[in-house]
């Protein structure tokens, strides 16, 4: 109980510091960031823009050389979430990655997976040893579902993965956190009691839900879908509050924590231009994961030779942050967001 208790206030200190911004054109280097190790996926997922085209297929995986730089750009760096549209642990050389971070002294890294690889003892040996929280999507306790949700996945070879993963923390091999991390839709909200069934009886330590994202801005492939989407999502916003609702205080007796993050328009309510940046494996950086696609909105891109510092509080940052405060919904990277 005790090192559960240790897990938990470490998840309560980070979304504490997440949630600490200053609103201001001007703002100090971020202490968290998000970093994309790589682009490399093995799932089809219904909901990734990674899956829907709208992303060069050139295979990228960030360098050490790379994040040398980004890591002697921020001195005050002290947590790092590695996720992005593609699965982390694909990364071929990802212990050196990993071991850049250890090297600086970083030792909160956290991770969002897929959790395909964790049957595999050498990936489990990464967790244990450089992660402090890992999360994985889990959008069904059904094996048909999940696949339906995202192609490729093997729902009986993930949770064989986790019993694993959990069975060699609970023995005293790391106290690592562990969570799910739900995509919610209209598809998958009646199956959100079973998860939480399935988070019991593997003993995990929280549940996110987060509600449905636009991964992208009026004019691009899909657009209109994703909308679509969502407003089907909203139509059972009530029943799935009262369904998260029950969830959250069954579980708590069971020591699992449960957050939901509603679909809401996030400009003017987003810490990420403010508190944050999402760099890519190919070292494009943008506010966040939803909104990173280059070639139509990226803010700039990490060169040996640049400065991250300066352009953090550059013109582009500038003007992104200055549509935020002033709500302004012509913008085309966050006017039209859902997140």
């Amino acid at each position: 109980m005790l090192r559960a208790a240790s897990r938990w206030w470490q998840k309560i200190k980070v979304m504490q510091t997440l949630r600490t911004f200053k609103l201001s054109l001007t703002v100090p280097l971020p202490k968290i960031i998000q970093i994309e190790p790589t682009n490399r996926c093995n799932f089809r997922c219904r909901f990734c823009s990674n899956s829907m085209g709208n992303r060069k297929t050139e295979i990228q995986d960030i360098t050490t050389t790379k994040l040398r730089s980004i890591l002697s750009s921020l001195p005050e760096l002290k947590y790092v979430n590695l996720q992005g549209l593609g699965e982390p642990f694909l990364h071929p050389r990802l212990e050196l990655i990993l071991e850049e971070f250890k090297n600086r002294g970083i030792k909160k890294i956290t991770s969002t997976s897929n959790g395909s690889l964790l049957t595999k003892q050498n990936i489990r040996n990464l967790v244990h040893d450089y992660i402090v929280d890992l999360s994985i999507s889990i959008d069904s306790h059904r094996a048909d579902l999940s696949y339906e949700l995202r192609p490729g996945m093997n729902l009986d070879r993930i949770i064989k993965g986790v019993q694993l993963l959990l069975k060699e923390r609970n023995e005293g091999r790391s106290n690592f956190l562990f969570g799910f991390n739900v995509t919610l839709s209209n598809m998958n909200y009646k199956d959100l009691e079973g998860i939480g069934n399935l988070a019991v009886k593997l003993g995990i330590d929280y549940i996110l839900i987060v509600g449905l994202k636009i991964w992208y801005i009026p004019g691009e492939p899909n657009y209109d879908l994703a909308r679509q989407a969502i407003k089907e999502q909203l139509l059972y916003r009530h029943k799935i509050s009262n369904i998260i609702t029950k969830m959250q205080t069954k579980l708590l007796t069971k020591g699992i924590i449960v957050k939901y993050i509603k679909t809401k328009r996030s400009l003017g309510n987003c810490s990420f231009p403010f508190s944050t940046m999402f760099i890519s494996a190919n070292g494009t950086v943008t506010p966040c994961n939803i909104r990173m696609h280059p070639q139509y909105h990226g803010l700039f891109t990490i060169h040996s030779n640049s400065s991250l510092a300066k352009q953090w509080n550059g013109k582009a940052y500038k003007s992104l942050r200055k549509a935020h405060l002033e709500k302004d919904t012509t913008n085309i990277m966050c006017g039209k967001c859902f997140s």
